[in-house]
Formats: structure tokens, C-alpha cells, sequence
């Protein structure tokens, strides 16, 4: 999946929600990490086994992504990629830190 503005992300939620991706097993995007998480979290994509998103900086969403890890919402995941832009900003290396306890203790 390449870059989205609101209504691709839209019509990839709908897709994912209708169950028509429900057989997919790699997923790359650049952006759209919203769409992808929750269907992720909703057990829409229960085949999901390798998942690289690509984002401008350790943002709310790597918030977002580490709640779900904790409470035990992404399925077993091969091979997980998370590429951030460099951003110097102390609360970005706080959330990637938050995020890599997370995804340590999922397993």
C-alpha cells in the first residue's frame, strides 16, 4: 500500500471491515497505520504474518500501536517493521521506549 489521504484510508477501512482482505498476509504501507491497526485489532486480517509501515516520526500512533500490543490486540506476527524518520525529540525516543517494552512483553 503506498501513501494514503483520507478516502484511500476509507475505502481500506471498508474493504477490511467487508472481510474481502480478510486472507492477507503482508501488509506495507506508508502511512494508513490507523486503518491497518484497527483491522488488525478487529481480527479482520487473522492470516496477517508480516507487517512493515513506514512513518514520518515516533508520533500518537506508536501510542496507539503500543496499547494494542499490551493488551494483547495484534495477532502473531511473523515479522513486524516500524521505520520512523529520524526526529531528535526526547518525547519521540519515550514512545519508541514505551513501544519496545510493549512488544517485548507481548512475546
Amino acid at each position: 500500500l503506498g501513501s494514503m489521504d483520507r478516502s484511500e484510508a476509507e475505502a481500506l477501512a471498508a474493504a477490511f471491515e467487508s472481510n474481502h482482505l480478510s486472507e492477507m498476509r503482508d501488509v506495507r504501507c506508508w502511512g494508513g497505520m490507523g486503518v491497518v491497526m484497527r483491522a488488525i485489532a478487529n481480527e479482520k486480517v487473522p492470516f496477517l504474518r508480516n507487517l512493515q509501515i513506514i512513518l514520518p516520526a515516533a508520533d500518537e500512533m506508536t501510542g496507539r500501536i503500543t496499547e494494542r500490543f499490551r493488551k494483547g490486540g495484534v495477532v502473531p506476527l511473523e515479522d513486524l517493521e516500524l521505520v520512523f524518520e529520524k526526529n531528535e525529540d526526547n518525547s519521540s525516543a519515550e514512545r519508541m521506549r514505551d513501544f519496545g517494552r510493549a512488544v517485548g512483553e507481548a512475546g
